[in-house]
């Protein structure tokens, strides 16, 4: 459902005693449009353009390694050997984050800013001696081989990049890489970054974290432990095979359409589910397949266990049940399950290939939520008259810079927009009094850049902050709101705020309920990106009420 077809608004209401005071006290309600979550989306990849790695989740991941030459590249050009294993680079990047189309070159960065520029190239190379790219978290002996191993120290680790000779050999010879080996790992860009998005300060970085951004997929891996400990449902699963032969298993997994509409999250417009194995094979399901429950009662499942036994070919299998006793389903049970890729996904992001992906590991792309912190708030009230303060307060609560963008709508003048970067996992304090001028009657939208996660409140004060509020943004605009509190009587004021943050026009109809039933209210249309103030003693002084407005 699109804000082009649906015309979503955000209320607001304010009630106050009326001592010479505007509208100050807001409760507010709502969250952003699933068409318009939906299009930013779709607009940016999917992607909220950043993944943050702690160190378990590195070491959780396949590992290689062995004895690597390193030559340097200045006087005296000293050349050595040492075991070092880590994860593949190539891995990391290929299969679990997801390069977009067009990457043309990894920045590795360390904590100091020092950084080296990889191509495609060297990112996916083998030396002759069979080795790769590696991003390190063990070493061995320089001295010997075979060990001991131990983890990196904190001047130089946890994580170190070591890239192999292309030409073994010394100075003159063989390929100058020691100083490439990039010590204490923060970051990596994926070049080219989107227009506008902000590099994480390196220092700022956590030691045990690895952050990841820029041109990348939307992408989420699950170990088969995970999966296994967010629920755990058994059926008996009835099976028909083309040979044909028939049967029933008892399996025990999670059902699909709860894996991917919980802890996974789809997104609007998901049609057809796309489940790949680790040979190689794939099969695809709509969306009704995947949601409905069939007549067994039972719905398609994510096993790991049959007839009380680990999976043979597993760890994990997708089956669908049968649609009648003729129906031939067993085809469709995907065994040695690798990947799920909801579609339609992201253009050049087809998924991973299903024998990339080891056995313990279950990846999830495509059309798939990114799962961080909403990045759009809507604040429908704001005053900067008769003596109120208005403040927006942002928590950043990533570990990394974002840029933010305010769009304020302003009653009876053109919008204004101010951009602002936030520091990683800190807070910003706009004064909106300084924004867009004194005596506004004023909403906002508030984003993170290319969905971002973001945080955010608006404070109101007034009487030289005797007194004052704070309320959160809400993340969707809504058809109807219905506001319980309202009283015009002894004193009080009632005051509804509209704000309409889509980009078609929308009429507003408010109904105002009391004592003696329904009382229509005022009916206008607003304009896109608008914002609109009704007083409520207008229509109904001296009232108690209750409001709906759509």
């Amino acid at each position: 459902m699109t804000l082009s077809k649906k015309r979503m608004i955000c209320l607001a209401m304010v009630a106050l005693l009326a001592l010479g005071m505007v509208p100050a006290l807001a409760v507010t309600a709502g969250a952003r449009a699933a068409g318009d979550a939906a299009r930013i989306d779709a607009a940016t990849g999917a992607t909220p353009n950043y993944r943050n790695f702690l160190r378990a989740d590195l070491k959780s991941m396949p590992y290689e390694g062995g004895n690597y030459t390193l030559l340097k590249a200045s006087p005296p050009f000293t050349y050595f050997e040492q075991e070092w294993f880590g994860v593949p680079f190539s891995y990391l990047l290929d299969t679990e984050v997801g390069l977009k189309d067009g990457t043309t070159g990894i920045k590795v960065i360390a904590t100091d800013g020092y950084s080296t520029t990889l191509t495609l190239e060297e990112l996916r190379m083998t030396n002759p001696h069979g080795l790769h790219t590696i991003m390190a978290w063990k070493k061995g002996s320089d001295e010997k081989k075979g060990g001991p191993y131990e983890g990196l120290t904190d001047e130089e680790g946890p994580f170190r990049l070591i890239i192999p000779q292309k030409v073994i050999g010394k100075h003159g010879v063989g390929t100058e890489n020691f100083n490439r080996a990039v010590r204490q790992v923060r970051a990596i860009e994926v070049q080219p970054t989107p227009p506008g998005l902000p590099t994480p300060e390196m220092a700022k970085l956590p030691a045990g974290q690895l952050v990841i951004y820029g041109n990348i997929h939307n992408r989420r891996t699950m170990t088969v432990q995970q999966v296994k400990s967010i629920m755990s449902y058994s059926g008996t699963y009835k099976w028909l095979n083309t040979f044909p032969t028939h049967g029933q298993s008892k399996l025990t997994g999670i059902p699909l359409p709860f894996l991917l509409n919980e802890p996974v999250g789809l997104l609007g417009g998901s049609k057809v589910v796309r489940a790949s194995a680790g040979d190689g094979y794939s099969a695809a399901f709509t969306m009704d397949q995947v949601m409905k429950t069939y007549p067994d009662g039972n719905q398609m499942l994510v096993a790991w266990s049959e007839d009380g036994k680990d999976l043979k070919e597993g760890p994990l299998m997708l089956a669908r049940p049968q649609t009648g006793y003729n129906d031939t389903n067993k085809p469709d049970w995907v065994k040695a399950l690798r990947v799920l890729r909801i579609d339609p996904g992201p253009n050049g992001d087809d998924g991973p290939n299903g024998k990339n992906v080891p056995a313990d590991r279950l990846i999830f792309c495509g059309n798939i939520n990114p799962r961080n912190v909403p990045s759009t708030w809507y604040l429908a009230e704001g005053y900067t008259g008769g003596g109120f303060e208005e403040w927006i307060c942002i928590g950043n609560p990533n570990p990394w810079k974002t840029r933010v963008k305010i769009t304020y709508m302003i009653q009876g003048e053109d919008n204004k927009v101010r951009n602002l970067d936030v520091d990683p996992m800190s807070r910003a304090t706009v004064k909106v009094n300084d924004a867009v001028g004194d005596g506004k009657n004023v909403s906002a939208r508030v984003e993170g850049h290319e969905g971002d996660s973001l945080v955010v409140e608006r404070a109101m004060y007034w009487n030289d902050k005797a007194g004052g509020h704070c309320a959160s943004g809400v993340n969707r605009a809504s058809e109807n709101w219905y506001l319980a509190e309202g009283c015009t009587a002894e004193g009080f004021e009632t005051w509804v705020l509209v704000q309409n943050p889509g980009d078609q026009p929308a009429v507003v109809t408010v109904t105002y309920m009391n004592a003696g039933g329904a009382v229509n209210g005022p009916k206008f249309t607003m304009p896109p990106h608008s914002r609109m103030t009704v007083n409520v003693a207008d229509k109904l002084p001296g009232a108690l009420h209750r409001l709906h407005g759509g």
